[in-house]
């Protein structure tokens, strides 16, 4: 399977408009999302243009089409990239498994599935979408994936019969949430009855952020890193061997204030220790000691602020 390049560079890029930006960025008929790591840029460049309220037919600044001119030529190349119809052509194995991973950055959040044959894994679908402009803070938005994880895999469970199911986030927060039946601020408490309704029976594990396939197009990435890409294309290493997957053995610790929104995890086989502020701050970044000195201080008051009531904290 392979795309159509329709995409045509127009007769003066110093002419560029939003009205160009949007009608060439949704010329590339993508349903499965294969292409989402590239795609997901332009949808970020055109969010930024309605963030700062540009007119339909005003030219942009020179670099809005500079960026833009970088997306479409990768969004052209992008086009070459063939897809097997056919997942395992070789392959006798009956039982198959699907992975679905989530992850989320400050301006994109996605989810991509795999499908797991034998020693054999290939990407079968991805979603992704633009952080809303309204700003949500990191965990919200990495539930946001969780759920779009959780979507994805209702539609794609319809239409394959696989033996087992799993669905990974790199957000321990995230996964707190999901397994917890403490009460949550509404929006909170909301997508995570969806995400356990829909993904009843199966199992959420976590990934290593550096794993997670998910985080290619929660950021976007240049063709020159998609191609022959084999995290995106295949998914992580171990995949295709459950004895490699990994360890799940962690306990979530909760502070009572829900408004930090903060989740500390911990080994289980360890002891919750308070990292010391050393640990926390690079000195190095301060040419200043008095500045060094309102820095740490901003900390301190944060994290005291964070384990105490909204009534008693600092004004």
């Amino acid at each position: 399977m392979s795309y159509s390049p329709k995409i045509s560079n127009p007769s003066n890029d110093l002419l560029l408009t939003k009205r160009e930006i949007l009608k060439e960025s949704s010329s590339i008929f993508d349903p499965l999302g294969l292409l989402c790591p590239i795609t997901v840029r332009g949808k970020m460049l055109i969010q930024l243009l309605w963030k700062q309220n540009f007119d339909w037919d005003e030219v942009l600044p020179e670099e809005i089409i500079t960026e833009w001119i970088k997306i479409r030529e990768d969004l052209v190349k992008a086009t070459g990239i063939k897809f097997s119809r056919q997942y395992f052509p070789k392959s006798t194995h009956k039982d198959e498994s699907l992975h679905i991973f989530a992850d989320s950055s400050i301006k994109a959040y996605g989810a991509c599935a795999y499908l797991v044959s034998g020693n054999e894994s290939i990407l079968i679908m991805a979603k992704s979408k633009v952080a809303p402009i309204k700003q949500l803070t990191v965990p919200k938005l990495e539930l946001c994936a969780a759920l779009l994880a959780a979507r994805l895999c209702q539609h794609i469970k319809s239409a394959i019969d696989c033996k087992s199911i799993y669905l990974w986030s790199d957000s321990q927060i995230v996964l707190s949430w999901i397994s917890s039946a403490k009460k949550q601020p509404i929006f909170v408490s909301n997508r995570v009855k969806e995400i356990q309704e829909m993904s009843n029976g199966f199992q959420w594990q976590y990934c290593p952020t550096h794993e997670n396939p998910a985080d290619l197009l929660s950021r976007g990435l240049t063709y020159e890193k998609i191609q022959n890409n084999p995290l995106w294309m295949h998914g992580p290493k171990w995949l295709a061997d459950e004895r490699a997957f990994p360890r799940n053995d962690y306990q979530f610790v909760e502070y009572d204030n829900p408004i930090c929104e903060t989740t500390v995890l911990t080994a289980s086989r360890d002891s919750l220790q308070t990292p010391n502020i050393i640990e926390i701050l690079d000195f190095q970044r301060y040419n200043s000691y008095m500045k060094l000195l309102r820095v740490t201080a901003y900390v301190n008051r944060f994290v005291n602020n964070c384990r105490r009531s909204e009534k008693i904290r600092d004004l």
